[in-house]
């Protein structure tokens, strides 16, 4: 495993063979990192359906709040609705659903809930089993929570795969703690990809900054052993 400022000086050292990288910009480097990374976890995923990998996943906690149901703008048959505090940064699309792997009471015994589509959300409500809670993303990026019983909830635990890992940078492991409970730092927390797609992905960044059309696999690349 890698940091992100590892694999983005490991980039820029294999940069260094082809072309002058002085006036590349760090963010750039890490915006085709993370868009080549994406489309390897959306194959490997959509092959492996809900099988995720540890070393991909991430996991934060939000708040909650009682919103108006009126702001889902989906015709719910409530007055109010449970929703996130915040929104979810923006996950890997899968074919026929996001990257979400939990959603949980942030309580380590407590099981987590189903998701349904949004599409599907109001008409839970008249199903024979909707007393359980179920949650599911909104086009805002919030997670909404339903159910015909009151809900109880004011901290939840998320763990997905998501486009940006550095989003994590904003979001907390835990409710009401301070900022340096953060989950994801660029020079301690491992970039989440496994190490032969890492390399791929590498290899690829390298490749389009270079303007090349192909570059021989690196079999030392310190990369693969981090």
């Amino acid at each position: 495993m890698a940091k992100y400022s590892e694999v983005i000086y490991d980039i820029r050292e294999g940069l260094k063979k082809y072309t002058d990288d002085s006036e590349l910009d760090d963010r750039y480097i890490g915006y085709l990192l993370n868009a080549k990374r994406a489309k390897y976890l959306n194959q490997k995923l959509n092959q492996l359906g809900r099988n995720f990998n540890n070393i991909v996943l991430q996991t934060f906690c939000l708040e909650t709040e009682v919103v108006s149901a009126n702001e889902c703008g989906l015709g719910f048959e409530c007055d109010n609705m449970v929703r996130t505090k915040k929104p979810i940064p923006e996950t890997i699309q899968l074919i026929d659903k996001d990257a979400i792997e939990r959603i949980s009471p942030s309580n380590r015994l407590s099981q987590k809930f189903n998701m349904i589509p949004r599409e599907k959300a109001p008409h839970y409500l008249n199903s024979p089993y909707s007393h359980k809670i179920k949650a599911f993303i909104h086009n805002d990026g919030h997670i909404y929570f339903i159910s015909s019983k009151m809900i109880f909830l004011e901290c939840v635990t998320v763990s997905g795969v998501f486009f940006n890992p550095l989003d994590l940078q904003n979001y907390k492991d835990c409710c009401n703690c301070d900022d340096s409970n953060k989950c994801f730092d660029l020079d301690v927390t491992d970039y989440p990809l496994q190490s032969e797609l890492l390399d791929l992905v590498r290899l690829e960044v390298i490749k389009e900054l270079a303007g090349l059309d192909n570059i021989p696999e690196d079999k030392d690349n310190d990369a693969e052993n981090k």
